[in-house]
């Protein structure tokens, strides 16, 4: 089996290289540890195979949510494997064809194109909020997870180009509202391109911290959906590895990911460390490791 790097912090996972790093959430009191050697993908090929994952030493698969049903349950449950199901949030191209209101605007005032394969949507947009909360929990209800790892939970970018595409998003009338009563400051009258300008120039710092207060509500809401069906489920995060600095600050100041209002919420950080696809150096994975413990 491929080499096994264990992270000490609230829960220890020990993850098989077939997947992503791993690092857990570090809160002041160890409370609990969990050992976990997992692959992540639908593990139908192992099974296909005549192959017993236990008996691999895998004890947990992560998996898409769309790809679980009661047959994967079953028999991830015979061998003793733990289910954990990857949830899509905030990437949505086939949501925001279907419902314009909740297309990303940028700075100009005009929809965003596609970040790469990547379409994020306004994480503001009421409708979808309840569409994608919903979605989750029916997830909940109908499997009996031991966690769920949120992913695409960001504002409209893609990180995991060598070269990252960092637009500056949402300037829609639902954010710029929301903005403006969260924050207390009124925005002039103008165009959209006229009230982006005059945010980005004159109140910079509350925007950035404004739109890392929505994304955290995100995983505030979808930790309490959690909690009202299954307690014991973990919630982790799948999440740009960008350290503070890198690309003048843009995993906050773009993404809107700020690790002090979400480790309120995450039980479980997953960096994705795609060295090779981000054009990094294979050491830059345990650099990165050891920045974020």
């Amino acid at each position: 089996m491929n080499s096994i790097i264990t992270f000490c912090s609230r829960y220890i996972l020990l993850y098989a290289a077939l997947g992503p790093l791993l690092f857990m959430s570090c809160g002041q009191k160890a409370t609990e540890t969990v050992e976990i050697r997992g692959v992540y993908g639908n593990p139908k090929p192992f099974w296909g195979k005549g192959f017993n994952l236990n008996k691999l030493g895998v004890n947990a698969i992560f998996v898409h949510s769309g790809s679980i049903n009661h047959d994967i349950m079953k028999r991830a449950r015979s061998e003793g494997v733990k289910v954990y199901a990857e949830f899509a949030t905030l990437n949505g191209k086939n949501y925001v064809e279907a419902h314009p209101e909740a297309w990303a605007i940028n700075e100009k005032g005009e929809k965003v194109g596609a970040a790469s394969w990547f379409m994020g949507v306004c994480p503001t947009e009421p409708t979808f909020r309840q569409y994608r909360f919903g979605q989750l929990r029916d997830l909940l209800l109908e499997y009996d997870l031991d966690g769920v790892w949120i992913d695409y939970v960001h504002w409209h970018a893609q990180f995991e180009e060598p070269e990252p595409i960092l637009p500056e998003t949402c300037f829609c009338n639902h954010c710029l509202d929301g903005f403006s009563k969260d924050s207390g400051i009124e925005i002039p009258d103008g165009t959209t391109s006229d009230k982006a300008l005059w945010i980005l120039n004159n109140h910079d710092e509350p925007w950035r911290d404004w739109r890392c207060k929505v994304i955290y509500d995100w995983t505030y809401e979808i930790k309490n959906i959690i909690k009202e069906v299954n307690p014991k489920t973990l919630l982790g995060l799948y999440h740009c590895p960008w350290d503070d600095q890198e690309f003048n600050g843009a995993r906050r100041r773009i993404l809107g990911l700020d690790y002090t209002l979400l480790k309120e919420t995450i039980d479980v950080f997953s960096p994705m460390v795609y060295h090779r696809r981000m054009g990094r150096k294979p050491e830059w994975v345990q650099e990165n490791i050891q920045w974020f413990g």
